[in-house]
């Protein structure tokens, strides 16, 4: 998992902020495998060092789980480079020993400050993330917990610091063999035991004991799985943020709990469509031939995927194919709401129109072109976006009564990015790749050099793409937060490389021809 992480960040281009990779493993004290790595080339560098402390016993799961061991390493790690911007992902097994068993029940009531270990009076991991966040503008915090134990902990302090908790649940397979009594504290969620008597007691947690289990179970020749494939998906949302964060996103995250699986929850709903009114301004109105609050839908409690900019629901609604939701994974100010989905909606219709004229091109110029030439061309699938369409749904929790999503039908096939808004782009070598990147120069050349279609990404196969979420720079910037103008288009020419389609189509070389 970590290692297609890493893959997807190198194929971020050369001229992005470099990537920094430091690594280190934690129970009651902490050791750094790596500090501060560049990744670069392929990351050979990088890979050998993980691999090596993978195999080191050392570093094997044993003792108790501290957290405020990890964060404390983590936040020296990070002291010293104030400018930068810091991710950090927290990955853990077991509830914290070095915390109360269950931590408040709101995320807006501090945790506890200190705990007590061999006498001494230590601050708490709440101390160490907030000086992270104090010193770093660009902070994001990525919690990923394997086992029930340490879920309540990990939400919490994902509410509480704005971060995003990821469960994957890698569930080990049943074993016939008798799972140890685990001794644990005894105080409870009701405790009235002040924070600094929290005492950090030499017992080894659920997950540790498993992982013992497992390791006779081997030797016993029975067979265990780990299913990697929720781990994977988990790895790839961090991945987009960490590219958000080297693009120069700066916006506030929400809360969010990232899990594969969840509750749906049913609501009543508004189908929104955007219109034109008599003074030229575009609103959202009640769809045609629809009242409003008549739809029945359900969301998924959690998102199950989170991209750069959204986090992405499962929806559901009688007659319907199955649908996504997606909403801006930031905090946006209630009166920017509908603002967010009317750029995204803008943005899909306008790279339809030109994604329409970029086949007719296609299309076109192979009725012109000479017989012996025209397979050139016979391989470059038709493209297309989703349509988004906004719900409005009622919600008496959120500010005003309503919350408002963007829905889409869900897209089948493997997910993949080609670019985005700045200077990414997919160095692959494959005909969905060459595709993208000449569609991005192509929208830029039948604007007149006013706009460009970039961010493309979406699913595909050799007859067609199916694309989403895409962003436009404009010389006027008319496409919300994400349009970076001229600089933008600026931005992509600097790493395109024209490919045949560029050539065939007849679009002014902006680069070496490859």
């Amino acid at each position: 998992c970590v290692d297609s992480f890493l893959s997807q960040q190198l194929q971020q281009s050369d001229e992005m902020s470099t990537c920094l990779v430091s690594a280190l493993t934690f129970n009651e004290k902490s050791h750094v495998i790596m500090e501060r790595a560049p990744l670069i080339g392929q990351g050979e560098q990088i890979r050998k060092t993980l691999k090596k402390a993978k195999n080191n016993k050392k570093n094997k799961p044993r003792g108790g789980t501290g957290f405020s061991a990890g964060f404390q390493e983590a936040e020296q790690l990070a002291r010293s480079y104030i400018h930068d911007k810091v991710i950090v992902v927290f990955l853990s097994d077991g509830r914290p020993g070095d915390l109360q068993n269950c931590p408040p029940s709101d995320s807006t009531i501090a945790m506890q400050t200190t705990f007590k270990r061999c006498g001494k009076i230590l601050p708490a991991a709440g101390h160490y993330i907030e000086g992270m966040k104090r010193r770093h503008r660009d902070f994001s915090l990525q919690l990923i917990c394997l086992y029930n134990e340490g879920v309540q902990w990990m939400k919490y302090l994902a509410d509480r610091y704005n971060g995003t908790f990821h469960n994957p649940n890698l569930a080990l397979d049943d074993v016939a063999i008798d799972l140890p009594q685990c001794t644990t504290r005894t105080e409870d969620c009701g405790s009235d035991v002040e924070d600094d008597e929290v005492e950090v007691m030499k017992v080894k947690s659920q997950s540790t004991l498993i992982r013992e289990r497992y390791q006779r179970a081997k030797a016993a020749g029975d067979i265990i799985k780990l299913d990697a494939s929720s781990m994977r998906s988990t790895f790839s949302s961090i991945s987009a943020t960490v590219t958000a964060m080297r693009s120069g996103t700066n916006l506030q995250e929400r809360a969010v709990t990232i899990k594969a699986e969840s509750a749906m929850i049913g609501y009543r709903a508004t189908r929104m469509v955007l219109a034109t009114d008599a003074t030229g301004v575009e609103k959202f109105r009640v769809a045609p031939g629809e009242n409003a609050n008549e739809r029945k839908i359900e969301v998924s409690m959690h998102p199950f995927a989170q991209g750069g900019l959204r986090n992405v629901y499962r929806m559901r609604q009688k007659c319907e194919a199955e649908q996504v939701a997606k909403e801006s994974r930031h905090a946006i100010k209630y009166h920017e709401r509908l603002k967010f989905h009317l750029e995204t909606v803008k943005c899909q219709n306008q790279a339809s129109l030109y994604a329409n004229l970029f086949n007719k091109k296609i299309s076109d110029t192979k009725k012109k072109m000479r017989s012996e030439q025209q397979h050139h061309l016979d391989d470059v699938p038709n493209i297309e976006f989703l349509c988004a369409e906004v719900y409005r749904l009622k919600a008496s929790n959120c500010p005003g009564g309503f919350r408002y999503l963007a829905v889409e039908k869900h897209l089948e096939g493997s997910y993949e990015k080609w670019n985005n808004n700045d200077d990414f782009v997919n160095k692959s070598d494959c005909i969905k790749c060459k595709v993208a990147q000449a569609f991005s120069h192509f929208s830029y050349e039948t604007s007149e050099q006013q706009e460009m279609v970039v961010d493309i990404q979406g699913t595909g196969n050799s007859d067609a793409c199916m694309y989403t979420d895409p962003q436009l720079h404009s010389v006027k910037k008319e496409f919300g937060r994400a349009d970076r103008g001229s600089v933008g288009m600026n931005k992509f020419f600097s790493t395109h490389k024209c490919n045949f389609i560029c050539r065939e189509l007849g679009l002014h070389p902006q680069s070496n021809l490859d």
